[in-house]
C-alpha cells in the first residue's frame, strides 16, 4: 500500500525540500497544509530544520498538524487570515511558497510573503489560473513560478543523481513519507474509487 503512494508526493516533497536547502529558506508556507503531501512536508522539513506555516480550511485540522510537527497551522477561512499571515511570514522569514490552490489565493500568499521571495505553483485546486497578484508585489522582488516534479526527475536522470533521490524517498516510506490509506479498492472496483 505504501508503495502505491511511492513517487508523487514523496518525490514533490524532497523536489521541494532541495529547493529550501538550495536557497537557504528557513521556513515555508504551504497552502495544503492537511493533504497527504501536506503531512509529509511537515515531518520531512522538521528533520530538516526549516519551519512550516501549513495552510488549512477548517479548524478540525489544526491539531492533527501539530501533532504531526507543524510550526504554525492557519485557517484560510478566518477573518484575519491574511494579516496573521503576513504576520508570521514575517517574523519567521518565510520567503519560500508552495501553493497546490492558485486562482487568487496565490496572490494573497506572495502578498504576505517577505521582499524577494519566491511562490512556487504547483497545482490548480482552486480550478482558476494564478489572479489578484500585484505588479507593487513584483517590484518588492518578489517571484512566482512553476513547480512540476517531472521536469525535476528528468534534470536528476540527465546529471545522474536520480539513484539518490529514489533512495532518499525509500529509505522514508514507512515513517516520514508514509500515507494513511483509507481504502483499498480492486482493479474491477475503479468506477466505485
Amino acid at each position: 500500500e505504501q508503495a502505491c503512494a511511492h513517487i508523487v508526493n514523496p518525490g514533490t516533497c524532497v523536489y521541494m525540500a532541495n529547493l529550501a536547502a538550495e536557497g537557504n529558506h528557513k521556513a515555508i508556507i504551504h497552502t495544503a497544509g492537511s493533504s497527504a503531501l501536506g503531512r509529509m512536508i511537515i515531518r520531512y522539513f522538521k528533520e530538516k530544520g526549516i519551519k512550516t506555516i501549513n495552510i488549512v480550511r477548517r479548524d478540525d485540522f489544526t491539531q492533527e498538524l501539530k501533532d504531526e510537527g507543524a510550526d504554525y497551522v492557519l485557517n484560510s477561512t478566518a477573518p484575519d487570515f491574511e494579516a496573521q499571515l503576513k504576520e508570521i511570514a514575517e517574523k519567521e522569514q518565510a520567503t519560500l511558497a508552495f501553493d497546490a490552490i492558485a486562482g487568487d489565493f496565490t496572490g494573497k500568499v506572495v502578498t504576505a510573503q517577505p521582499a524577494g521571495s519566491i511562490c512556487y505553483v504547483y497545482g490548480g485546486l482552486g480550478g482558476r489560473a494564478v489572479t489578484n497578484l500585484s505588479i507593487m508585489e513584483l517590484f518588492k522582488g518578489k517571484r512566482v513560478s512553476g513547480l512540476y516534479l517531472t521536469n525535476y526527475v528528468q534534470e536528476l536522470a540527465k546529471t545522474g543523481k536520480i539513484r539518490e533521490f529514489f533512495q532518499e524517498i525509500h529509505s522514508r516510506l514507512g515513517t516520514t513519507f508514509r500515507t494513511n490509506v483509507h481504502k483499498v479498492f480492486k482493479l474491477e472496483e475503479i468506477a466505485e474509487a
